[in-house]
């Protein structure tokens, strides 16, 4: 890439500096069950093609969708969630259907590209986390470790969400191991029964398993010039992201 003035630079440091923003955003909105805001807030509303991928659910295209989803979706885990509390301590008057419930989610390892025309960028970031939910009519803590890569895009002078994509890593009751949550239940949770139904799979669906090699899946980003220039979190990673000739 040619050699940049001053004030690309520095343009480009901020613009690093608010996705981070936007990141925690994310985490912060998440952890207190404010999807709906989040939604209306941090991602992208006229770009088109705003894509939403969960671990194992599938695949969302287009803001209703995501919003459907993202919000709407919770709103059914928070329902569920208060059924299991009902079974799990009955008789205890909970002030709300979301009491009890916790989403911790850290973000570290941060990779981000911010393209030379100015317009997108791209992030990938490792999440461990913690989470406590009633399921199966008990309460249950969870470790969870998740990847992020998401494309952004600067909408009306703003860094947003475009393609969100939340890669699986493992998901584990509190006293066990993944490696022992592998061998003795394979795969990741069932959402709840109403969940909103995906409109088409997975590009990547591949938790932690006894049989599974890694992938460098999210890839970091790579400098690029324009979005057109280069590949997407909304697609599938390439083959090649597998290591295949190890020593």
């Amino acid at each position: 890439m040619p050699d940049k003035t001053l004030e690309e630079r520095i343009q480009r440091l901020e613009d690093i500096h608010e996705i981070h923003n936007l990141m925690g955003r994310h985490e912060y909105f998440h952890s207190a069950l404010l999807q709906a805001r989040e939604i209306e807030e941090l991602f992208a509303r006229d770009a088109p093609g705003v894509t939403f991928e969960m671990e194992g659910l599938g695949v969302w295209e287009g803001i209703e969708a995501v919003r459907e989803v993202y919000a709407g979706g919770v709103a059914g885990l928070i329902k569920a969630h208060a059924a299991g509390m009902a079974a799990t301590f009955p008789g205890r008057d909970l002030p709300h259907p979301a009491a009890g419930m916790m989403n911790e989610h850290l973000l570290t390892t941060p990779v981000i590209e911010v393209a030379e025309d100015g317009q997108t960028a791209k992030g990938a970031w490792n999440s461990p986390g913690a989470d406590a939910i009633a399921v199966n009519g008990r309460l249950t803590g969870h470790w969870i470790w998740v990847k992020y890569g998401i494309d952004f895009i600067k909408e009306d002078g703003r860094w947003k969400f475009w393609h969100f994509h939340i890669y699986s890593n493992f998901l584990t009751p509190f006293g066990q191991s993944w490696v022992e949550n592998a061998l003795d239940e394979p795969g990741w949770d069932d959402p709840p029964a109403d969940w909103p139904p995906a409109p088409r799979g997975n590009t990547l669906h591949e938790p932690y398993s006894l049989d599974r090699v890694p992938r460098l899946a999210p890839a970091p980003p790579e400098p690029y010039r324009t979005f057109a220039e280069t590949w997407s979190y909304a697609d599938s990673p390439a083959p090649q992201d597998t290591p295949r000739d190890l020593p």
